[in-house]
C-alpha cells in the first residue's frame, strides 16, 4: 500500500510542476519575469517555444487564421504571420526565413526562439535556469 501511494505522490508531484524539458524556469523582458507554465523543447541546439508562450511575453493576442493554417498577431505595430511546418514567417507581408520550420505538439504550434527574435528585431541571454530577452536592434519592416 505504501508503495502505490508513492507512485501516486510521485505521478501526481510531476503533473503539478511546471512542464519544461529544457530546465528554464522563468523568462524576463522589460521588468516582468514569467514563469514558464509550457512545455518548450530543444531540437538541433534550438529552443523551441509554444507561440502562447510568446504570446505571454510580448503581450499578444493570436488569432488562428484558417487561411493560411496557422496564426497571426501584432508585435511592435507589425503584423506577422506564421504558419506550422513551415520555416516562412510573414511581417507586415514580406516574407522571412527562419533556419528552422516551426512544427505543432500536443495542438501547440512551436517555434525557434532564437531565430523568431532574430527576426523581430529582439536577442536572449541564458543565465542558470533564466532567459533573458531585451530589443537587438530596430528594424524597420515595410508596411
Amino acid at each position: 500500500m505504501k508503495k502505490y501511494k508513492f507512485l501516486l505522490l510521485l505521478a501526481l508531484s510531476t503533473l503539478l510542476s511546471p512542464i519544461n524539458s529544457y530546465g528554464f524556469e522563468t523568462i524576463s523582458f522589460q521588468q516582468k519575469e514569467i514563469t514558464i507554465n509550457h512545455q518548450i523543447n530543444i531540437t538541433d541546439n534550438e529552443i523551441f517555444v509554444p507561440i502562447l508562450l510568446l504570446a505571454d511575453i510580448f503581450n499578444f493576442n493570436v488569432t488562428h487564421q484558417d487561411k493560411i493554417d496557422g496564426y497571426e498577431f501584432i508585435l511592435d505595430n507589425n503584423h506577422i504571420q506564421i504558419t506550422h511546418q513551415s520555416n516562412e514567417i510573414w511581417i507586415n507581408g514580406n516574407t522571412n526565413y527562419l533556419n528552422t520550420p516551426t512544427y505543432f505538439n500536443k495542438g501547440k504550434l512551436y517555434i525557434p526562439l532564437t531565430d523568431f527574435l532574430f527576426i523581430t528585431g529582439y536577442k536572449k541571454e541564458e543565465k542558470e535556469k533564466k532567459i533573458k530577452i531585451k530589443k537587438d536592434k530596430k528594424i524597420n519592416f515595410k508596411k
